[in-house]
């Protein structure tokens, strides 16, 4: 029996899911039929991709673009009202500092509490 060898070793397909530690390079070789382990060269690659190129296309629905029009103005409209909801929130928080930043006035150093004000020390 001969041993199938690809032309080329880069005409062998990788399966990047097989946890191969060598990156692929030794044996590129996938599960096959009936528990077999099956070398997919170059050519059989090309049969593979004419027999599905020559298939008829998958038939699409007749209401596909009116629903994914209706979808995606559907998704437009949430996503603009979440970001007016957004910039109200922003608003609000804003009006909100300000109205504290005005009351409490942090900017302003806070009177001394460990002395007492000194008052009617002139007359002595």
């Amino acid at each position: 029996m001969r041993d199938e060898r690809p032309e080329h070793p880069r005409d062998d397909v990788r399966d990047d899911r097989s946890g191969d530690r060598h990156g692929g390079r030794r044996g590129d070789r996938h599960p096959g039929v009936a528990g077999r382990e099956v070398r997919v060269n170059r050519p059989r690659r090309e049969a593979a991709a004419r027999r599905i190129m020559e298939q008829s296309p998958p038939r699409v629905p007749p209401d596909l673009c009116a629903e994914a029009v209706r979808r995606g103005g559907r998704m437009l409209r949430r996503r603009t009202a979440a970001r007016r909801l957004m910039w109200l929130l922003l608003a609000a928080a804003a009006v909100a500092f300000a109205v504290w930043a005005l009351t409490v006035q942090p900017w302003v150093e806070p009177p001394s509490e460990t002395t007492p004000p000194v008052t009617g020390w002139e007359g002595w």
